[in-house]
């Protein structure tokens, strides 16, 4: 990998929008930096896909070619039914004195093709055959498909095909982990602070710690078995030591990795190796944690996808109606209940108030009615009945009875007296009205005022208080809610709040997962220190388990010295790679006093700190993290010796003026061997820049000039452009020369 590494050469033949036989010629470092031009969906991003179709059959940059076929439709259009047809992509490439040519050739047979009918006409069917997308009705001939590597050393005067597994040895050459090193998108590199992983891989793959990592791993292995001895309490704490070590590593118990069927959390194929986590133990656990910082950054994203758009206000304006509605509904028993608290005082209490006039008339009559000494109906009922017991009236006359031979009454005083009587009994006003007046007396007529305020005034001002108060409420809601819908809805900020919200909660179950792994990975490390010391008691009863436990010794003195070594180099590389980064970012940026520090730590988990040391990675805008995650790599080849060239699709789509000034000096300078190709739209690379910020003080004599001219101040260029035929399906890679080469007839 410190070898030189360089393209000569691509052939791409019917690969999707290139028909015929397209040759693309890469210009060594000596003669300076490559652009291929094309409009959005011209074919850019395809010539990466046919690079890494050609090199590991995969087909990464995928989102402009969905529902289309990896042959060229024209070309698929002009063959028979029953015709062959060929498609190709091959690359010579050098790895310093040695050349190789890799080639991947499908061979399709061409049916009858299938179609869908639908309401609108019928639509081609496209499937995936044998790996290939491809129309319904074609047959991939097997025998005429093929990859294929040959290589010629210096010496050598011709190619020879290397023998044995070809993917294999492709991953040797170009190893296809490190391909998103090399062939690098705009949106991969905006991202790239997204994965630590790609931290990891960048760190441990290219200066080749991998290696180490891999002896110490086999170490470890030898450090774990020893051979049953017969000794049956040492070869039961063996088990236990593997039992419990293999549930570290994710082991069974043949030592071989166990997967979860649990899918990773946004699971990446270009990010991670296995969809699924590690069944247990610190694999598992690693991976939490780097599934923590793409949540972190998940999150991130969703906080700036609120801020650019009315979802927070919407999302203000949602907790307003909900608290406007619980308060509504809060309210509106009660406005109930006091409504019919009202309507019961109008019926019950109503009249009384009507009536008062009466009731202190009827007061008044019966009040001169007992001062003048009449007597209720009960008091002269038992006065007359008193006096007709003892047969003498109050002015003594004989009241004794004499009945005649009829049975008539003839005295005629004692008649008198029961006549009165008799005619009271159906005369009861005045006891009526007694008992009328000392009821209202004591309900209205003492403290009218007090009555009328308790039982009338007040009920009705606590009824129309309520009343108010809920068409306050509901005027409130139905305004906030014509100002949510005014702001555009709530569907969009319900899906990012729903996003938010499962991404906090995945978070938060990883984070509790990591704490009960962490806590039992120590607990079985502790069992392992116990079991050992205690199977070391046991090794040493006899010669045979006295020379076990020597070798056993030397292993794990072999796995100390590798793992504090692997320990050293980890920690050296990443810090050189950690301080080289951060001074190319601030040579790149002249942004010495924003930023005050940039940190990857054990974990390969990456921090930009601010001059004010708080985190601001997160918060960069594109065209920095861009500069970020190129002053990374920069950093990488210049301390690993990595030396691969470089193919960026689209690098500048988001980065303003003043940075592509920046980036147009940084280039030529932190990339000083490397082959340089950049696939870009004319808006990228060849129109003027105007878009200069106000307060840059190096907008000073540089009016609208383009990017590509800004290079060629420190830099050769070689210019290409892919171009359409009108009306045709197909396109074709041609030189170009730029406007201001042909003004200087050039």
């Amino acid at each position: 990998m410190t070898e030189k590494t360089r393209i000569i050469e691509i052939e791409i033949e019917n690969y999707r929008q290139y028909n015929e036989k397209q040759v693309i010629e890469f210009h060594d470092r000596d003669e300076g930096f490559s652009v291929i031009l094309g409009e959005n969906g011209a074919g850019k991003s395809n010539i990466l896909n046919a690079i890494n179709w050609c090199f590991y059959k995969k087909e990464p940059h995928q989102k402009k070619n969905k529902g289309k076929y990896i042959i060229n439709q024209q070309y698929m259009e002009n063959l028979e039914n029953g015709q062959d047809g060929t498609m190709s992509v091959k690359i010579k490439i050098q790895v310093g004195e040695t050349e190789y040519h890799i080639s991947r050739i499908l061979t399709i047979t061409k049916n009858e093709l299938e179609y869908e009918e639908r309401t609108d006409g019928k639509v081609l069917e496209i499937d995936v055959i044998d790996g290939y997308a491809l129309p319904k009705g074609t047959f991939v001939q097997h025998s005429q498909t093929s990859f294929e590597i040959m290589k010629k050393e210096k010496q050598d005067s011709v190619f020879r095909k290397m023998e044995g597994d070809q993917d294999a040895k492709m991953n040797i050459i170009l190893p296809e982990i490190l391909s998103p090193y090399f062939l690098l998108d705009g949106e991969y590199l905006e991202k790239f602070w997204d994965d630590l992983s790609r931290i990891k891989v960048g760190v441990e793959q290219i200066s080749q710690l991998h290696l180490l990592t891999n002896t110490s791993k086999h170490l470890s292995e030898f450090e774990t078995t020893v051979p049953k001895i017969g000794n049956s309490k040492a070869d039961s704490l063996t088990t236990e030591i593997n039992t419990a070590d293999y549930w570290i590593k994710s082991c069974d118990k043949n030592g071989d990795l166990q997967w979860s069927k649990e899918i990773r959390y946004d699971y990446d194929s270009s990010v991670h190796k296995h969809e699924n986590y590690h069944l247990s133990g610190v694999p598992r656990m690693e991976e939490l944690q780097e599934d923590l910082t793409r949540m972190d950054n998940k999150l991130r994203e969703l906080n700036t996808e609120f801020q650019n758009s009315n979802a927070q206000l919407i999302a203000s304006l949602s907790k307003d109606e909900k608290k406007l509605e619980e308060k509504f509904d809060a309210n509106e028993p009660i406005l109930v209940e006091r409504e019919k608290r009202y309507l019961d005082t109008q019926v019950n209490n109503g009249p009384l108030i009507l009536l008062l006039k009466t009731f202190q008339n009827l007061d008044k009559k019966v009040e001169k009615l007992r001062i003048k000494g009449e007597l209720p109906y009960e008091a002269k009922m038992r006065f007359t009945t008193e006096r007709l017991e003892m047969n003498i009236c109050i002015c003594h006359q004989d009241l004794t009875s004499k009945l005649d031979s009829n049975n008539k009454e003839t005295n005629q005083f004692r008649k008198n007296v029961e006549d009165v009587k008799n005619q009271m009994s159906t005369n009861q006003g005045l006891d009526y009205a007694l008992v009328m007046r000392d009821h209202f007396e004591h309900l209205i007529l003492n403290d009218p005022e007090k009555f009328i305020q308790e039982n009338i005034e007040g009920i009705e001002e606590s009824y129309i208080k309520i009343k108010k108060e809920n068409a306050a409420i509901y005027r409130d809601l139905q305004d906030v809610r014509m100002k949510r819908q005014n702001a555009g809805g709530t569907t969009e900020t319900e899906k990012l709040q729903k996003n938010f919200d499962y991404v906090l909660k995945t978070k938060d179950d990883a984070k509790d997962l990591i704490d009960k792994i962490r806590d039992e990975v120590r607990k079985r490390r502790e069992s392992i220190t116990v079991n050992r010391i205690e199977r070391n008691k046991e090794m040493r009863k006899d010669k045979k388990t006295r020379k076990i436990a020597f070798e056993a010794n030397i292993w794990a003195k072999l796995s100390q010295i590798i793992n504090q070594s692997l320990t050293d180099m980890k920690e050296e590389i990443r810090k050189d790679v950690q301080k080289r980064t951060f001074e190319i970012f601030l040579e790149t940026m002249y942004k010495e006093k924003e930023f005050d520090r940039f940190v990857i730590d054990e974990k390969y988990s990456a921090e930009l700190y601010d001059s004010q040391f708080l985190p601001s990675l997160g918060s960069l805008s594109a065209g920095e993290k861009l500069f970020l995650a190129l002053s990374f790599i920069s950093a990488l080849k210049e301390i690993t010796g990595y030396k691969f060239p470089l193919i960026i699709d689209t690098p500048l789509g988001r980065v303003s003026a003043r940075p592509r000034f920046l980036l147009s000096q940084a280039l030529p300078k932190f990339l000083p061997e490397e082959q340089l190709l950049f696939l870009a739209t004319g808006t990228e690379f060849i129109d003027p820049l105007v878009d200069w910020d106000k307060d840059d003080p190096n907008q000073e004599g540089f009016p609208e000039i383009s990017f590509a001219q800004l290079l060629e101040k420190h830099i050769t260029m070689n210019y290409h452009s892919i171009r359409h035929s009108i009306g045709s399906k197909t396109a074709t890679i041609q030189k170009f020369i730029p406007s201001w080469e042909r003004s200087n007839g050039q």
